[in-house]
């Protein structure tokens, strides 16, 4: 068996540019609040639960996917890093759909906040997250929790 840095190695630029997408996504998105709760925000706050991704960004996934099956050759380490970075993507997908699903509930704020601070310290819940983007983008996840709900609450 190999050691784990030699497993983790080839993959740490993807791992360093997915790391630095995620902080400027939640910079961008910590600075909108700031903007709004201090009334100078230029733009009305994003439905978080209305994100969508075009289906080309899951085919460039399945694709690098494809390449990093290729093993420890230069276009198996393109496509390995290529696929950490693409996920991130879906990692915002599937907050939304939990942000879909969350809509109307009394304890919103406290779930969400609970999630976002657990899968900032623990790995699992993102593969869980990201997981559910890839479903959302296959089957439509929050065009289900759009529905009405039953005794009205939407």
């Amino acid at each position: 068996m190999r050691p784990l840095f030699e497993i983790i190695a080839p993959v740490v630029p993807g791992m360093v540019v997915a790391a630095w997408m995620t902080v400027t996504i939640v910079n961008g998105a910590l600075a909108q609040a700031v903007a709004l709760r201090t009334g100078r925000a230029a733009r009305p706050a994003p439905d978080i639960a209305a994100t969508e991704l075009p289906r080309v960004v899951a085919a460039g996934l399945a694709i690098m996917a494809g390449l990093a099956l290729l093993g420890p050759g230069a276009l198996g380490v393109v496509g390995a890093n290529a696929t950490v970075v693409l996920t991130v993507p879906f990692l915002v997908l599937g907050f939304a759909v939990v942000h879909a699903a969350t809509k109307g509930l009394r304890a919103r704020g406290l779930l969400l906040g609970g999630l976002y601070a657990v899968t900032a310290i623990l790995t699992w819940p993102v593969i869980v997250i990201v997981a559910l983007g890839l479903i959302e983008q296959g089957f439509g996840l929050k065009r289900r929790f759009a529905a009405p709900r039953p005794g009205g609450v939407t």
